[in-house]
């Protein structure tokens, strides 16, 4: 979910609360909000990385900021780093699919030494 950005900058917490979407860099954005209060921007080719998500944009119910009761701030932030690396990146090349390989090694490492954050990843209703 590329550009994923806390709403700390007003003109991201200004369009959230007036339910806007906003384009950055020719691509539409979507705000996720975590149970925490924290707001992320994040691309709507990295949202569409979530089966919940992606329900919401086809059948025209999304509502900005998107809030999702059920998921932290810590792992809506993990799951934003997997989907801008999945949903952003093409990997038309050896090179690019290697480079998203070696990043889905890096991500299951680094969950692995996480089993906490593991197991919120795995239970939150995103479905990546």
């Amino acid at each position: 979910m590329a550009a994923a950005a806390s709403s700390s900058s007003s003109s991201g917490a200004e369009a959230a609360e007036s339910g806007m979407t906003i384009a950055l860099a020719n691509s539409r954005m979507i705000a996720l909000m975590s149970n925490d209060g924290d707001i992320f921007w994040v691309t709507e080719a990295s949202a569409r990385q979530s089966k919940l998500i992606e329900d919401m944009i086809v059948s025209g119910v999304i509502t900005h900021p998107y809030e999702l009761p059920s998921v932290d701030a810590e792992t809506l932030k993990a799951v934003i780093e997997y989907c801008d690396e999945h949903g952003n990146n093409n990997s038309d090349t050896d090179e690019e699919r290697k480079a998203l390989r070696d990043f889905d090694v890096g991500f299951r490492g680094k969950l692995d030494g996480d089993k906490g954050l593991l197991i919120k990843i795995f239970t939150s209703p995103l479905t990546i």
